[in-house]
């Protein structure tokens, strides 16, 4: 927790304590890195709070497991969303909300999320981005 780009729980679904993050090859032999984190500045934060970027690194990963295999549409997308002002965040995985619309993320939800976004926008799959967005509120 805390979005310092270092593993700290098991690795089991739904464990608020394991940070999970996105990292892509940069192009020039490093990687560049994103996830989701919370604001950190009230105590409510870590609940239902503002969310930011999380700080993280391929190196601090202490493992990583391939997600995708090399696919440039996929990494370009992912480097934009890395990018992007992130979603409010809640510790609690987004299927415990009470209508799932995709409002709150943790660094799981969002890294998912986010993955899944990506390969559908590059496979071209409009209408099965549009049934996301209609189920989930992501798209």
């Amino acid at each position: 927790m805390g979005g310092t780009g270092e593993r700290s729980g098991p690795d089991i679904w739904g464990n608020p304590f394991y940070h999970q993050y996105l990292c892509v090859p940069d192009g020039k032999g490093d990687y560049t890195c994103g996830g989701q984190d919370q604001r950190g500045e009230s105590k409510g934060d870590g609940l239902w709070g503002p969310g930011k970027a999380s700080n993280d690194t391929k190196e601090a990963a202490g493992r990583c497991d391939l997600v995708e295999t090399d696919n440039s549409c996929v990494e370009n997308c992912l480097k934009g969303k890395f990018k992007e002002v992130r979603s409010r965040y809640s510790v609690l995985p987004d299927i415990f909300t009470p209508i799932n619309l995709g409002l709150f993320k943790n660094c799981q939800d969002w890294s998912n999320d986010s993955l899944e976004t990506c390969k559908m926008k590059c496979s071209g799959n409009n209408i099965g981005r549009f049934i996301r967005f209609v189920f989930t509120g992501v798209m």
